[in-house]
């Protein structure tokens, strides 16, 4: 006699034991999560660049370790370096990425 099968809503090529997904498909997920995180992270560093222009109101340290400035009411990220040197009240002019990190400072005389 044949015996019948449950269904899953699956067609019978992809019906596996204890109704775990094949490994081709959890393969095919891993890679799309990936290159779609790295196609972001290279858009993000094509122009056009955002420009933020104004006096830097603060400086503040996340608990990621991440550092950002206030610049006309603007959160941008920058590295230590930069955030230990800018001090708070100066006019900058700021080329930075889509996602708000910061690829050019330049420091404007009044």
């Amino acid at each position: 006699m044949r015996q019948q099968l449950k269904t899953t809503g699956l067609p019978p090529s992809y019906r596996t034991m204890a109704g775990r997904k094949p490994r081709f498909l959890t393969w095919l997920a891993r890679f799309h999560r990936a290159t779609g995180r790295l196609g972001w992270a290279w858009l993000d560093l094509l122009p056009p660049y955002r420009r933020v222009e104004g006096r830097l109101d603060a400086k503040e340290v996340a608990n990621d370790g991440s550092f950002y400035i206030l610049v006309d009411s603007r959160m941008v990220e920058v590295d230590w370096l930069t955030h230990d040197t800018l001090m708070v009240g100066e006019a900058l002019r700021i080329r930075a990425t889509r996602s708000f990190k910061a690829v050019s400072i330049d420091r404007l005389v009044p």
